[in-house]
This record gives C-alpha cells, structure tokens and sequence, in this order.
C-alpha cells in the first residue's frame, strides 16, 4: 500500500503499475481530468505518473468504487531537508506555469480554508456535543479567525493557477536520477496561487511527526524557500504578499474545522498536530508579515 488522501494506492510491483481505488464521493468526471493534467505535466517535461489503460479503459470500478491505473515512478522516501524544501518550491513553481488554465473540476474535499468555509465549519461544529477543552479551543479559532478576516484578500483579486493543491515532499518528491515529481492531485484545483505556497509553508511549521517545533532558522529558510518559488514563477504581486498570511492562517484553521465532519470532534481536536496549526495560525496573526 503506497497510502493516500482521496484514494488507496496499491503497488503492482511485477508490473510496475499503481491501482488507484478512489473514495467513493470521487466522480469519473474528476479522475478523468486529474488524468489530463498528468498528460499535460508530462508533456511539458516534469516527471509524472503515466496514466495507463486496462483492455482498452481508461476507468475501471472495484467495489463501486472508481478506479484506474498509472504507470509507478521510482522516488526515494522524502527527507525533510531545507534543500529538499527548496526543490519542492521550485517544482511547485513550474507546476504553476505548466498546469496554467487547465480544466479540472473542484474536489469535494480540500485543505482550503477561506473565511466563508471555516464559519460553516465553524457553525456546525459548535453545535456539536463537545467536552470543554474542545470548547475552549474553539474559541480561540473563532478569534483568530475574526484576525484573520481584518486583512483577508479574496481569492479573486489574485493571481490564479490550476495548483496542486496538496505540495508536501511525499508528492512532490525528487526521482532516482534528482529530477522533480509531481504526485497526487487528488486536491488540484483552480485556486490563487498563493494557496499552495501557504499550504506548503503551513506543514513544514507544523514538521515531522506533527511536532510543531520548526528549527530556530525556519523563517529564514522559508523566506528563502519562497524566494527560489518567485526566481521560477517571477515573482509574487505586492497583493499576493499582503495575502500570504490570511491563506497561511487559513490552511491552519482548517485542521480544526473540519472536525465538525469527524466522529468524534473531541478527538481530531485533542490531536497534537491539530493544536500545533491553531498556534502557528495564532503566531501569523500576532506576527504578520514574517515569510513575505
């Protein structure tokens, strides 16, 4: 089993393939033009999974459940160095120019966290019975997020891409030669731009483990992380900049919403890397302007 967000990944080794079996609120339609987009990374030269048809179909259905097949890439296990952060930048900045405009339809789940979704999440999940620790947490959500909204800059007064809407180094890793892949895109979508790299900023904070204890140097790096992403893309937009922040605390907040949506909201809320977004969402509203 190769893991996975929206779908389990199951290794034919013989064969050198990947069974993809997506969740069932995946549609054909999405897996479909998740496929285009590989078509389209692969032929701009980036390193991707091929998509591969079985007996002359592009889909196949195992348990009522879509599916399909993809050619697997040879990776090495992601290390989570500066340099190798670096390159994942750099290839999120070249995903961004080749994916462009593509068409791909929205996923039914995504860590996108604008105002608008988390105060759904947020009315749901305060009515939902909670011990008074998940209460107080909470609370400080709904804070920072009233922060949040005072300098939050809409999604459509920035620049957008199809992006690959889950930039972590296990899906955007480096290949047996050190050439860039691009893996999983199971949450692309058509977004600002700035999203993905307040995403990617948002689980290097939280670190190994779901520590949430970032080396002492980890905003220089960052800031240099994002500087080698704007040598690719030229540039960020003085908008974007006043816009990292909001996304950044956004991506955070979300890990607590969504726990209107779990079982059981006191657990997912209890969980450390949980705790660990809502402090970083928290220092980025108390410290604004720290990355960009």
């Amino acid at each position: 089993m190769l893991g996975g967000t929206m779908s389990r990944n199951v290794h034919l080794v013989d064969a050198a393939l990947v069974l993809r079996v997506h969740a069932p609120s995946v549609s054909p339609a999405r897996v479909r033009a998740e496929r285009r987009l590989r078509h389209v990374l692969l032929d701009a030269g980036l390193t991707a999974a091929k998509p591969r048809s079985v007996t002359g179909e592009d889909l196949l259905w195992v348990a009522g459940r879509v599916a399909e097949v993809e050619q697997y890439v040879p990776h090495g296990a992601p290390v989570p160095t500066w340099n190798a952060y670096r390159s994942m930048f750099v290839t999120l900045s070249r995903v961004h120019g080749v994916l462009g405009d593509a068409s791909v339809p929205r996923p039914v789940v995504s860590t996108y966290g604008p105002p608008g979704t988390l105060r759904r999440h947020l009315a749901l999940l305060s009515r939902r019975p909670l011990n008074s620790t998940s209460r107080r947490h909470l609370q400080d959500v709904s804070a920072t997020l009233r922060a949040v909204l005072k300098s939050w800059v809409p999604a459509r007064e920035l620049p957008a891409s199809t992006v690959h809407g889950d930039p972590r180094l296990e899906n955007l890793p480096t290949g047996h030669a050190g050439e860039p892949v691009v893996l999983d895109l199971g949450f692309a979508a058509r977004r600002p731009r700035i999203h993905d790299l307040a995403y990617a900023t948002a689980w290097i904070l939280l670190g190994p483990n779901d520590a949430g204890t970032p080396s002492t140097d980890a905003v220089d790096q960052i800031q240099h992380c994002i500087s080698t992403y704007e040598e690719g893309a030229g540039g960020l937009t003085p908008m974007e900049r006043r816009a990292f922040d909001g996304y950044l605390a956004g991506v955070c907040l979300y890990q607590s919403t969504v726990a209107a949506h779990v079982e059981d909201p006191d657990a997912h809320l209890d969980q450390p890397g949980v705790r660990n977004m809502l402090e970083t969402a928290r220092t980025v509203v108390a410290r604004p302007r720290t990355f960009v």
